[in-house]
């Protein structure tokens, strides 16, 4: 049996920060074709203004940038969080199997 004793805090938060940038700009494309959707074509040249609300280029932008810096924080503060519990009452237990692969 295998234990995780510690976490690098910052490579959690480098793998958290890509993972939320990538949910933020997903959902972010989507309200924005939400917006066109409902909005029909005039909506649709609103989707180029310069402005921070969904339904916005720049908004999408900002909200990815939002997602990347909010999961990097998390992800600092898990890995440490983590680290602090683990030490006090022992990590994550894993039971691993290895196999070799037979060609």
């Amino acid at each position: 049996m295998y234990e995780i004793k510690r976490i690098e805090p910052f490579s959690l938060a480098r793998m958290t920060g890509l993972i939320t940038a990538g949910v933020y700009f997903a959902g972010s494309l989507l309200v924005t074709f939400v917006v066109v959707g409902f909005g029909g074509i005039r909506s649709f040249n609103n989707l180029f203004d310069i402005g921070v609300g969904a339904g916005s280029l720049f908004g999408l932008v900002v909200f990815t940038l939002v997602g990347a810096i909010v999961g990097y924080v998390g992800g600092i503060v898990t890995g440490f969080l983590y680290n602090f519990i683990a030490e006090h009452l022992g990590g994550i237990k894993l039971n691993i199997e290895l196999h070799q692969d037979s060609e």
